[in-house]
């Protein structure tokens, strides 16, 4: 099981994402991440592999370490000062519009979907609050 972002697929201009949502990245991430889900999906039909993908907006969490809200952003973050990344003006995108995220197939095939965000985030902040402490 790979989880993943969604990079790869790009703006949503206004559609629902699910499975069968086209791959059109339109930052060098998300090319980067095309490339690799299409070679992971290449071993996939060959039988060399059996993956599963499971993607998401972003991922956070407690211990969630490489994520948005992960090392890079707490100890800052905590400390009241946060450095401008230069990923930031090309990854901006995804926050001019809602990427809404149809789980429908996952949950069947998994019997889970997305957290609620106030519990996620709850817990993230508890989390981070433990690892890093205020400083």
């Amino acid at each position: 099981m790979v989880l993943e972002n969604l990079y790869m697929l790009g703006r949503p201009d206004g559609r629902r994402l699910d499975e069968d949502s086209p791959v059109n990245p339109c930052s060098r991430k998300g090319e980067v991440q095309a490339r690799v889900a299409e070679q992971l999906f290449r071993a996939h039909r060959e039988g060399r592999v059996e993956a599963v993908v499971g993607r998401a907006s972003d991922f956070y969490g407690p211990a969630g370490r490489l994520s948005s809200l992960g090392d890079w952003f707490w100890p800052d973050a905590l400390a009241l000062f946060m450095p401008m990344l230069r990923e930031l003006k090309e990854m901006g995108y995804q926050w001019d519009e809602p990427f809404v995220v149809d789980e429908q197939r996952f949950r069947a095939q998994f019997g889970t979907g997305p957290t609620d965000p106030r519990t996620a985030l709850a817990a993230t902040a508890t989390w981070a609050l433990r690892q890093y402490g205020v400083r």
